[in-house]
């Protein structure tokens, strides 16, 4: 019995291919708190390097590389309008 990923819709291939980028970043993320105890400074960091896996580009057929730049800037475009919104809030006050 495996496990059904359902992705509806058109371009499967990219959907699994990013999905793939996303959980080996994590995955690095992971080992590195864990074995090398370096944290990352904020979440964004990790979005960013989701956001920075360029050179996987290379596996892809031209209309996905166009189809995987169009992706990383959408997601750069909402990680530089959510940074700046964080920057300009107020900052919490702690609950404990």
């Amino acid at each position: 019995m495996g496990v059904s990923l359902k992705l509806r819709g058109t371009n499967y291939d990219m959907k699994l291919f990013s999905f793939a980028i996303i959980l080996w970043v994590l995955w690095n993320q992971r080992n590195k708190m864990r074995i090398e105890l370096k944290f990352p400074k904020s979440r964004c960091d990790v979005i960013y390097t989701i956001s920075s896996k360029g050179k996987w580009r290379i596996l892809l057929l031209d209309s996905d590389r166009s189809n995987l730049d169009s992706l990383r800037d959408q997601m750069t475009t909402w990680l530089r309008g959510y940074l700046t919104r964080a920057r300009n809030q107020e900052p919490a006050e702690d609950f404990i």
